[in-house]
């Protein structure tokens, strides 16, 4: 049995979307008695962690479909919560509140959960690529011209200090550790048209 099976067999249970595991190796590499131990974090398609009851029935699924006496210990993923804010400049022949809400929904849906979303970390050049357009059809492309002013912050709710200097960098990059997951919460923009010809 390896940590690809348990992933794939982690993925085939209906409301997760992404699973990591890690084993005695990495979790207690000195301790003969975590043997047949495994720690999991999983993420669900709505970009939350299990409740009790659910992890419970989730941890019963593995155990059934995995070796013999192995114990599931929980390690739920940080969920770390991101706005981004910019000002997106558009052609002047442009329906402004057609174009808003395309870009918004584009990015949101590039940040659903999948496999490899726990601990993949968010780069200003992919931020920037899907303000302007990468995700988005031709024609709504073509109608953007540039973005500038961009910027991200974490709801006033989420404490950075637990990042331990991960998370958003002056830089632009959101850092993360293997079991963090970037989850982004809203994505305020101002549109406008631009002064280029």
């Amino acid at each position: 049995v390896t940590r690809s099976s348990y992933v794939i067999t982690a993925l085939n249970y209906p409301k997760i979307r992404d699973a990591i595991f890690r084993g005695q190796a990495e979790i207690a590499p000195n301790k003969r008695n975590w043997i047949n131990m495994i720690e999991g974090t999983v993420l669900t398609a709505e970009g939350t962690t299990l409740s009790s009851e659910d992890w419970a029935a989730f941890e019963s699924y593995m155990v059934k479909n995995s070796i013999y006496q192995v114990s599931l210990l929980r390690k739920d993923p940080l969920i770390i919560p991101i706005i981004i804010s910019a000002n997106v400049f558009c052609v002047e022949n442009s329906d402004l509140s057609v174009i808003k809400p395309k870009i918004i929904s584009s990015i949101l849906k590039a940040n659903e959960p999948r496999q490899g979303s726990i601990g993949y970390s968010l780069y200003a050049s992919d931020i920037a690529s899907m303000l302007e357009g990468s995700n988005v059809d031709n024609e709504t492309k073509e109608k953007i011209s540039h973005v500038t002013d961009v910027v991200l912050s974490y709801p006033p709710t989420f404490s950075p200090s637990v990042l331990n200097n991960l998370g958003i960098q002056s830089n632009g990059n959101v850092i993360v550790d293997f079991w963090h997951y970037i989850k982004i919460t809203s994505v305020v923009l101002n549109m406008r048209y631009t002064t280029r010809r």
